[in-house]
């Protein structure tokens, strides 16, 4: 196929050319617009000329003004199924990297400690494929700070970097903050449940996602009645101010409408968006809502419920129905509904069938959007060994009503594994 054939000379450009994000620091750190609550198996970061995506294992290069892709690895010999390659190094982390000054991070969960569970190690690679460095550790051995016996490491591959600090989740209940390059044991405890260890009301660990807004760094969990967390169950969100080192509980669920279920929220210049779907328990009212975190004042943005889960950029609010294989899209600013696009139609065109699973990782997701393009990752039924069982598009935005689909990257198990 066409993209097939490009991948060396993409590769050589890629690698000569450095991708012209080595030199962009604006183009680093934390992108809200690429950055998902989702959990899935796309995750994206962006450069000036292209996004580096993680599909499943695999870390591809896209360039922006082509959409044609490669897979990230120097080697031209190399047939990326070994651990060594760099693509798979950084595929390992499925769950978020980052763009930080010239550099690609994420996560190695790849070695074992006999007993201990998964050894997880902060990463780091140039945008030019060079330079592949241990960063810093997130499991201390030694002192077992934070994992347990038992079960090994809790590490939820969630991290944020801000200014040279790093936000983590160490443990699905535990939240931290220190610079990139310092030991473990200098980290900032933000957040704990302590003892005893938390759950939520299903008796899944409680999770907690990390955003960056306005210079400080934003956590939103779940809370449940019991341990030291007393009180109504409430979903909570703090902010610390790296600078001043306050560490404050700015909005809580039972405040606001009740105790409800938030499926998908986005901070933009101090405002919170959370969306509320129906829960068959409660009785409060249901949407998207936008909270002025200064003032407190929330209102609901709009009442639309066509979908299960939202995801936003600075533009707009996506509201993903799995059944329906479609997004409903609506206006960040005022709420209105702008246009529903037709992924099924997308799927049908290729010759595709979504999964519709019931897996922990959805079927459907978005892993990023900028101003040109909006991302969508879908899991797709592989009768045959040579389909692909995930692919990325591109929706253009300019181009929203018409439903403008194109075929980014179709990842293709056998392609990466030998068996």
């Amino acid at each position: 196929m066409r993209k097939r054939i490009l991948a060396l000379a993409l590769a050589l450009l890629l690698f000569t050319a450095g991708c012209s994000g080595g030199e962009q620091s604006t183009a680093g750190g934390f992108q809200p617009d690429f950055t998902t609550g989702l959990r899935t198996w796309v995750e994206m970061a962006a450069v000036e000329d292209g996004y580096f995506v993680v599909i499943r294992d695999v870390a591809f290069y896209v360039e922006k003004s082509t959409l044609d892709y490669t897979v990230f690895c120097a080697d031209p010999t190399c047939q990326h199924r070994s651990g060594t390659c760099l693509a798979r190094r950084i595929g390992t982390n499925m769950f978020a990297i980052q763009v930080y000054d010239g550099e690609i991070y994420s996560v190695d969960a790849s070695t074992y400690v006999p007993e201990r569970g998964w050894l997880e190690t902060l990463e780091a690679v140039k945008t030019d494929g060079t330079g592949l460095r241990d960063v810093r550790t997130f499991f201390d051995q030694s002192k077992d700070r934070w994992p347990d016996a038992q079960s090994g490491s809790h590490f939820q591959y969630a991290f944020a970097i801000l200014n040279d600090q790093i936000a983590f989740c160490p443990r699905s209940s535990v939240v931290c903050v220190s610079g990139i390059d310092d030991p473990l044991e200098d980290a900032k405890v933000l957040f704990t449940y302590n003892s005893p260890r938390p759950t939520m009301i299903d008796g899944s660990e409680a999770n907690w996602d990390l955003w960056v807004d306005g210079g400080c760094f934003y956590y939103c969990g779940f809370n449940h009645p019991g341990g030291e967390m007393k009180g109504a169950a409430s979903w909570l969100l703090y902010r610390y101010n790296p600078e001043t080192e306050e560490n404050t509980l700015v909005w809580r669920s039972d405040e606001q409408a009740g105790t409800h279920e938030i499926n998908g929220w986005y901070l933009k210049d101090g405002v919170f968006y959370y969306y509320v779907v129906p829960q068959p328990y409660e009785e409060v009212e249901t949407g998207v809502f936008r909270c002025d975190l200064d003032t407190g004042e929330t209102v609901r943005l709009s009442d639309c419920q066509a979908g299960t889960w939202a995801e936003y950029d600075s533009q707009y609010i996506y509201l993903i129905d799995y059944d329906a294989e479609a997004i409903t899209v609506l206006s960040l600013e005022t709420g209105d509904e702008v246009t529903t696009l037709d992924l099924k139609a997308a799927l049908t065109a290729d010759g595709l069938v979504l999964e519709h699973g019931d897996g922990f990782y959805k079927d459907v997701s978005i892993p990023g959007a900028d101003e040109t393009y909006l991302f969508v990752h879908c899991n797709v039924d592989a009768p045959e060994s040579s389909d692909p069982t995930y692919v990325l598009y591109a929706a253009e935005k300019a181009r929203f009503p018409e439903g403008v689909w194109h075929q980014v990257i179709p990842y293709r198990w056998d392609d990466f594994h030998t068996d």
